[in-house]
Order: structure tokens, then C-alpha cells, then sequence
């Protein structure tokens, strides 16, 4: 998501998680849209947060490539953690 003046001002970038059974919502500011690993990296903590790091999971998403880029640096860690499976569902 992008958040700032409506117009032509300056905007930040923020990746948006949300865990659908205790209602939790995370946020956070990414350097860029593209931001490598460093969302990534906030994402599984969230999901370390909420007890899913390693458990199987469905993630629901949209089909733009960065997003889909960040859900699959997610699914490296993940199996680099030997987590539970993740099945994705694109929109």
C-alpha cells in the first residue's frame, strides 16, 4: 500500500499483513517497493508473532510482481526454516 498526500506529494511505502483468525494487522515501511528481503524479513516476524512461522498457512495476494517476488523470498525462508506448506492464492 501507499500512503501520502493526495496530491502529487510525497508518498511512503508499507507492506500490510493480516492473520485472519485472531485479527492481528501488521504494518511497515519499506525503503522501497521492491524492497529485497528486508519486508521479507518483517513478515516472518509478524508470523513468528502470531505462531505461524512454521505452521501451514494459505496467503492471499494479488498478482503484481513485487508482491508476488516478496511472497516468494517468504516461501524461501520459510523452507529454509523447515516450515509447514503455503499455499498461495492470487486474486
Amino acid at each position: 500500500m501507499f500512503m501520502g498526500e493526495p496530491e502529487g506529494g510525497k508518498t511512503l511505502t508499507m507492506v500490510v499483513a493480516k492473520e485472519r483468525r485472531s485479527r492481528m494487522i501488521m504494518c511497515c515501511v519499506v525503503p522501497l517497493k521492491s524492497s529485497g528481503e528486508f519486508a521479507a524479513k518483517r513478515v516472518m516476524a509478524f508470523m513468528k508473532e502470531v505462531g505461524l512461522d512454521t505452521a501451514e498457512i494459505n496467503v492471499k495476494t494479488d498478482n503484481e510482481p513485487a508482491v508476488k517476488a516478496l511472497v516468494e523470498k517468504i516461501g524461501a525462508f520459510r523452507a529454509v526454516a523447515g516450515a509447514g506448506r503455503m499455499v498461495v492464492e492470487n486474486s
